[in-house]
């Protein structure tokens, strides 16, 4: 049916539903890009800007005592910032197991500083054990007789398994995480693009520096194709007579085929989307900026960030934000088509002629079938094939956002364009408000999209004195290749563009924002089809080929004397019956001895 046609129902009061395959699949994802602005010069920052949020040390209740050397002397602030951190993460534990975990290392903690007066040997050894303590699943409490805590909340967890799994696993993890402490360097727990779990270097010896930031949201977006014949998967052959059975087993019986074969372009794993982030973070992240140990990467991790960067917004800026963009949008793109690929070639459909049956943790899908081979004269082949599914993937610009950050716990600050004014004079001079704003539109006003073609992804807007008329018109700038900065009263501003932008109108497959990459994937399906293909060949001699003529034609002798005997009755011919009689005569009865 094609995209407008309308299925009208027997005893439908109206129009029922409309068929449109080109309705967007599952594979709609969002990323962002961050982008450290490196040109900002110092003498444009308030003091104030540097002071904003609490120094990591302060935070994580950690102290110098000699040259690189650090010690933990507040561990229930460690612990406190280490496990909401944790809490945040997908699949990093619930509530009960998290607190449990939390509640046992902060006090294995103090008891060591009060005996010992110092956690170095504590940390060197990871604060606690796993498994140190007594866990009864059944009342979700820990041993009475033990100087363990007691019960734990009962409100519903927040993810994970089950409680004593989570504090375990939160139990290694927050000890593998501290090994380095010593050094001033500790892992926190973030969250990967792709919904995954990793860590954030901190170095709580690094003084804070304020930054402004580029984000670009990012969007991956991917549309249903052609659908046709793949690689073939099994042929056989059945002889003349011959029945056999097949067993047909697709890529999903297994949760390890499943894991690996997943992809985020026709479906939602947390194996593929890990995958994918991975991929694209080590294709598309600043070699240089990545080396870095600064701590705004804690903060821009929590957002999903799967790739880091750097940008100036002065001069020429514009050019190298332009330029960088399109290399980024080329490397997703690649790596869209890398992490296809290596899904689509562990998607493996195997068709088998005996009985197959195995062990699963996830949809067991094994089909068995009989099939014979009625034929007596030839051999009847078999062809097994998949069936693939092409997908159109498009890469695309969706929105721009400027955030701030010094590097220190709770100072990112994060706003839409919109807020551009608002972000800025909040940490720098008021002389220079309008100078960086005018430079930050600048840059991002304009992105190249996947023709090349310049386009205008801001747009102005300009209220009336009381706020009740809005003109909305495209950002244009000056002679001088300026914008108008946003005013302090907010009755002008700039927001990024709704909807698509410069894509044709009759592209039936139109995203938001500007349309920076797009590529074909093949990926093959869990589907398969045969197709019978009759042996040209005659496997009988002469005779027995006769012997099968003569069979046919008594069969078609037979067939004509019933339909004598049917036309004699309708017609009620009393001599043609009993001509019929005479001639067709059932054999006399045998003789009863």
């Amino acid at each position: 049916m094609g995209k407008q046609d309308v299925v009208e129902f027997v005893g439908s009061t109206g129009p029922g539903a409309v068929i449109n395959q080109y309705l967007p699949q599952p594979g709609q994802y969002t990323g962002r890009r961050v982008l450290q602005i490196e040109d900002t010069p110092e003498s444009w920052w308030l003091p104030t800007a540097s002071e904003l949020g609490t120094p990591w040390a302060e935070a994580l209740g950690m102290v110098a005592v000699g040259a690189g050397a650090w010690e933990i002397r507040s561990p229930e602030r460690l612990t406190t910032e280490w496990f909401a951190r944790r809490a945040k993460v997908p699949r990093g534990g619930g509530k009960k197991g998290l607190s449990l975990a939390q509640a046992h290392i902060t006090r294995s903690a103090h008891d060591a500083l009060v005996q010992q007066g110092s956690l170095r040997t504590w940390a060197t050894r990871g604060g606690t054990a796993a498994k140190t303590y007594n866990y009864d699943p059944d009342t979700g409490n820990t041993d009475p007789n033990t100087n363990d805590p007691g019960p734990l909340d009962d409100s519903p967890k927040g993810g994970g398994g089950k409680p004593k799994d989570d504090a375990d696993d939160a139990t290694l993890d927050f000890h593998d995480a501290i090994l380095q402490s010593n050094d001033g360097i500790l892992h926190l727990p973030g969250s990967t693009w792709g919904g995954g779990t990793t860590t954030v270097p901190i170095d709580v010896s690094e003084p804070a520096q304020p930054l402004f930031f580029i984000v670009q949201v990012i969007g991956i977006s991917s549309f249903l194709g052609d659908y046709g014949l793949g690689r073939t998967v099994k042929t056989f052959t059945l002889l003349p007579g011959e029945t056999t059975t097949i067993s047909t087993r697709t890529w999903r019986a297994t949760s390890e085929s499943i894991a690996l074969a997943s992809s985020i372009i026709d479906s939602y794993t947390e194996s593929a989307s890990e995958r994918f982030a991975d991929t694209v973070m080590t294709e598309t992240t600043d070699t240089a900026t990545q080396a870095k140990t600064e701590n705004w990467h804690a903060e821009a991790e929590v957002k999903g960030s799967f790739g880091f960067g750097s940008a100036s917004v002065s001069g020429g800026g514009g050019g190298e934000y332009s330029s960088g963009t399109e290399e980024f949008a080329k490397a997703v793109d690649e790596s869209v088509s890398e992490h296809s690929a290596e899904s689509s070639a562990q998607r493996e459909n195997t068709v088998t002629s005996n009985s197959e049956r195995s062990e699963s943790t996830e949809d067991e899908e094994v089909v068995e079938r009989t099939i014979s081979n009625i034929n007596v004269r030839r051999v009847l082949n078999f062809t097994f094939r998949e069936l693939n599914q092409v997908y159109l993937t498009r890469t695309h610009l969706k929105e721009v956002r400027i955030a701030f950050s010094n590097g220190n716990q709770g100072s990112w600050r994060e706003e839409p364009v919109s807020g551009m004014r608002k972000l800025v004079a909040e940490v720098l001079d008021p002389a220079f408000v309008e100078p960086m704003c005018q430079n930050l539109l600048r840059t991002i006003a304009t992105a190249f999209d996947i023709n090349s073609v310049p386009v205008t992804v801001l747009e102005q807007v300009s209220l009336n004195p009381c706020g009740t008329v809005a003109t909305v018109q495209e950002a244009k700038p000056d002679k001088q290749c300026n914008y108008a900065a946003p005013t302090a009263d907010g009755r002008l501003y700039y927001r990024f563009k709704r909807g698509p932008l410069a894509q044709d109108p009759a592209d039936t497959h139109r995203v938001d924002g500007v349309l920076l990459k797009e590529r074909e994937v093949v990926m093959a399906t869990d589907s398969v089809v045969v197709e019978a293909l009759l042996g040209q060949s005659d496997a009988l001699d002469e005779y027995s080929r006769d012997l099968q003529v003569e069979a046919i034609r008594e069969k078609q002798l037979a067939n004509q004397r019933e339909a004598l005997a049917q036309k004699i009755i309708t017609a009620g011919d009393a001599n043609m019956a009993a001509l019929y009689a005479q001639v067709f005569a059932p054999p006399p009865a045998a003789a009863v001895p």
